[in-house]
């Protein structure tokens, strides 16, 4: 009887044990001082803003959703890094599709575990990445290997706003993605700006996404995301929502918002989110490479906006874009090309001189920035 009753109490602490040895495992808390890094020095400007934790994190989710996992172990975060975490994700990430909006943090004893919401099934988000790769690789299709990162931001800007319509219905949640744009063909800033991070990370070009508010048409402001773009050293404000002009008959897009400094961007969008940018510089301005930014409208200038549509017309192109250095050269400018007849003088000499002649002029101008632009057919 003894010896029943002690191999019964043997048998209670063998299971005891590995009791104890499967809750201490499942419930202590794990150590992830071993864990890699591999996104340092990637050039991710929002990951490269968290604390230690957070990246900690944040390397362990971003495969885990491209796997499409249901929960994720990280180390322990304060909800504050949690908030900066996701943002994080989303805009170093623009090729994340299928990510709900109700994802969650959730602990098990000393463990912590995110967990991700999703929008489609593993299977059907495997379908829409899928599509998404096969408008990006289209898009990569049509830079130049040997182009400068000039020209390949200047390439993204342009295909972008060929492709896409800025969404007016109001539904905007399902327009931010850079999936709206390149498969949709349709959508809403955060879309647009998140389609040119896509497709200036795959060309190499450092870029990072802002937000901030932005003028409106009733006069107020309302929320608003676009790029600052660093091309060859100096950084620079990139909105191609605004430059995009489907509303306009002849005009495809402009650029007059490309590459603007701090001080010019300023002037219609405020409460810059990041602050700090660094955006003092004036080379790669679009006006200032392609030497149509003058300081005055005189004999010279009118020679060069000539010598430009020549060339546009000669190129299959259908605009001319210019600007000005001061608000009162520009509405001099502006007097004498509207008011005084300077663009007929203009089209009568391009006729008189080189045979080109067009049936239909439009013009547009942006009083913030001194710009003109018109476009003919």
């Amino acid at each position: 009887m003894r010896s029943k009753l002690l191999s019964v109490l043997g048998f209670f602490v063998s299971v005891l044990c590995v009791f104890t040895f499967v809750y201490a495992n499942r419930y202590s808390k794990t150590d992830f001082s071993d864990t890699t890094l591999v996104y340092e020095n990637d050039g991710r400007y929002y990951y490269d803003n968290l604390d230690s934790n957070a990246k900690t994190a944040y390397t362990l989710i971003l495969p885990g959703l491209y796997k499409h996992r249901e929960a994720i172990e990280i180390p322990e975060i304060t909800s504050e890094e949690f908030n900066l975490l996701m943002y994080a994700l989303s805009y170093d990430n623009p090729d994340l599709c299928c990510i709900g909006t109700q994802s969650s943090l959730k602990t098990q004893g000393n463990r912590f575990y995110y967990c991700p919401s999703y929008t489609h099934s593993e299977q059907e988000c495997a379908a829409v990445k899928e599509r998404l790769e096969t408008a990006v690789s289209k898009a990569l299709s049509g830079i130049s290997k040997d182009a400068g990162e000039y020209e390949k931001e200047l390439y993204v800007h342009d295909y972008i706003c060929k492709i896409c319509t800025y969404d007016e219905s109001g539904d905007k949640q399902d327009k931010i993605s850079a999936y709206s744009v390149f498969v949709d063909g349709s959508a809403v800033c955060e879309g647009y700006a998140k389609a040119a991070k896509l497709l200036l990370d795959r060309l190499s070009v450092k870029n990072y996404l802002i937000t901030g508010n932005a003028a409106d048409e009733s006069g107020g402001t309302q929320g608003h995301m676009w790029n600052i773009v660093t091309v060859n050293s100096q950084n620079y404000h990139l909105d191609i929502t605004w430059d995009d002009m489907d509303s306009q008959e002849l005009f495809d897009g402009n650029h007059i918002y490309f590459n603007l400094t701090d001080e010019m961007m300023g002037k219609t969008h405020s409460d810059f989110n990041p602050a700090e940018n660094n955006c003092n510089f004036t080379d790669y301005n679009y006006g200032n490479v392609t030497k149509m930014r003058f300081e005055k409208y005189d004999a010279a200038a009118r020679k060069s906006i000539i010598n430009n549509i020549r060339s546009n017309y000669n190129n299959g192109k259908n605009i001319c874009e210019f600007g000005f250095t001061s608000e009162k050269e520009y509405k001099s400018a502006l007097n004498a090309l509207t008011e005084n007849d300077g663009l007929g003088e203009i089209f009568r000499e391009l006729y008189r001189t080189y045979n080109i002649r067009f049936e239909n002029v439009q013009y547009i101008t942006d009083d913030n920035l001194y710009a003109f632009m018109f476009a003919f057919s």
